[in-house]
């Protein structure tokens, strides 16, 4: 808090209100992904999650299933693996090599993962990302359980962030998801990162015409 001497109160410093506009930002994305995450939901017979990386994990903030997809006890908040999850590989698939290696070593030394599986795993999700433009994971993460995931970087101060779709590896098969899902993944993140630019373009045009004066139209 900063205290204001001209009227003896207080307003918000800069450091809260950074995180207030963090925040007003996530639930931006949060707002434009869901309806299309439960459009690829309900195509895929599947479990579509929003998540971004918190530590050496993922954590989800949004979360969409399939109403014929029986629940796989995750939600807004659960945390997943970041090395054998399909969205934490997609993460690190999508983060510059200097971030992707630094947090690679700090998994390293918490010893967390066997180094050579895990370095196996990470060339094979930086090829999928190259070539097919999403990462896999098929009963790495859980057994019986297969899921694709697309990286993105949202804007608005928020870090990058990944979308999954997956579920019981008996509904989804990796051909299923690679060769049905994927367009609709990609095609999906791509509406995403749109919709979003535009909201800030426009964000942009307003807070120009008020700093200049003019009343914002609407």
């Amino acid at each position: 808090l900063i205290h204001v001497e001209d009227s003896g109160k207080y307003r918000l410093g800069p450091a809260t209100l950074s995180l207030g506009s963090a925040a007003l930002s996530q639930h931006d994305v949060r707002q434009v992904a869901r309806p299309l995450m439960q459009e690829l939901a309900d195509f895929a017979r599947a479990e579509v999650s929003l998540g971004m990386r918190a530590r050496l994990s993922m954590v989800y903030v949004e979360h969409c299933r399939s109403a014929a997809l029986l629940p796989l006890s995750l939600d807004v908040g659960s945390r997943i693996s970041l090395t054998r999850s399909a969205m934490g590989r997609a993460w690190l698939a999508a983060a510059s090599e200097e971030v992707r290696a630094g947090v690679l070593v700090q998994l390293r030394t918490r010893g967390e993962t066997a180094w050579a599986g895990l370095q196996s795993a990470m060339d094979h999700a930086l090829e999928e990302h190259r070539t097919l433009a999403v990462v896999s994971s098929f009963g790495d993460w859980q057994k019986g359980i297969n899921a694709i995931a697309r990286a993105f970087h949202p804007g608005g101060g928020l870090p990058a962030m990944a979308i999954n779709c997956g579920g019981p590896s008996f509904n989804l098969s990796p051909d299923y998801l690679l060769q049905e899902v994927r367009p609709r993944l990609v095609d999906m993140v791509a509406r995403i990162e749109t919709a979003l630019q535009r909201r800030a373009r426009a964000g942009d045009g307003i807070l120009a015409r008020t700093e200049s004066g003019a009343a914002p139209k609407g």
